[in-house]
């Protein structure tokens, strides 16, 4: 079982100071078994969102980047067991570039994701294995359910299976390359409901809300829950070179995103559920004006046509399915 430390830090002045935990170990064969990560909160206890920082283990390797939308950092992996302490980011951050700007500064640990070989469990959807490793924890006690326009319609992650020893500052996440994996994808109902992807029945969670946040906590007491996100969310932030309007779908490549110095979505991608329905395609080219894959591969990772989730398809594939038209509503 995956065990990492979360530090909530109550206060953003507590930064000057540092926070610091001790890394916890992760069982298993991988060479990284120790990890730690903190969460940023203010002094209501809120969690803090783009808050730079810097994490320093006591081997002296130093990880810098913003938290996320919930105020968390990114996981820390180690080899040894060894003290980690937060700070907020300083020059030493900013020095690895001469060029550095504060964007660049949002991905220079973008390759610090590492793939949790004992992931709790594992599920096959046609062409991906997806790794599901939630980390249950303890919602606030003033949480009630939330009645509201569901959050998000999907949501999961892409990350790199290995420590890259030289990492790109702006990584490829395409899905379907055998160097990353797909981890902790969810799908919900108009009711605020997880949805199972391959059942497609409600798996026992469901949206809370305290403070404008949406916890996906467990329908029956005890709660617990396993996911976070903005109640009134506007879903992913895709970079501005990503097309999401002239097409019926979006195309996510390493030409619209790596190749101009973009991160690839990968992160915790939403897809809000005001968005319009769009299948989000990851692909090696251009999809071509009426849908199939030019050349090189392509796969649909959200609102996809039926069937078409995670499937692999080549060249002169259509996104669409086997009727290589858009399905009619």
């Amino acid at each position: 079982m995956k065990s990492y430390l979360k530090l909530s830090i109550l206060s953003v002045l507590l930064l000057s100071i540092s926070g610091y935990a001790i890394s916890e170990k992760v069982n298993g064969e991988s060479p990284h078994k120790y990890s730690a990560q903190f969460v940023v909160r203010d002094h209501s206890g809120n969690p803090i969102p783009d808050y730079p920082y810097k994490i320093e283990s006591g081997n002296g390797k130093i990880w810098c980047g913003v938290t996320d939308k919930n105020g968390n950092t990114k996981r820390v992996w180690m080899a040894k067991q060894q003290k980690v302490t937060l700070y907020e980011q300083d020059e030493n951050c900013r020095a690895s570039s001469s060029e550095t700007n504060e964007s660049d500064i949002r991905r220079i640990d973008a390759s610090d994701h590492f793939l949790n070989i004992n992931a709790k469990n594992f599920i096959t959807v046609n062409d991906i294995r997806i790794a599901y490793d939630p980390d249950l924890q303890t919602p606030p006690n003033n949480m009630h359910p939330w009645y509201g326009a569901t959050p998000v319609r999907a949501s999961f992650g892409i990350i790199m299976k290995y420590n890259d020893p030289d990492p790109d500052l702006y990584p490829s996440y395409l899905p379907y390359s055998k160097v990353n994996q797909v981890i902790n994808y969810m799908q919900f109902d108009n009711e605020g409901y997880e949805i199972d992807i391959k059942s497609k029945k409600r798996t026992g969670y469901r949206f809370y809300e305290s403070q404008g946040q949406c916890y996906l906590a467990t329908a029956k007491k005890p709660y617990l829950y396993k996911y976070q996100t903005i109640c009134k969310s506007d879903g992913y932030n895709f970079p501005k070179t990503i097309d999401i309007s002239s097409h019926p779908w979006i195309n996510i490549m390493e030409q619209n995103t790596t190749n101009k110095y973009e991160r690839m979505p990968a992160d915790n991608v939403e897809i809000p559920w005001g968005m319009p329905v769009k299948p989000l395609i990851y692909s090696d080219f251009p999809i071509t004006n009426d849908g199939h894959v030019s050349k090189g591969r392509a796969m649909c990772m959200a609102d996809c046509a039926p069937g078409m989730l995670m499937k692999l398809l080549h060249k002169g594939q259509s996104i669409w399915g086997t009727s290589g038209k858009p399905p009619t509503h």
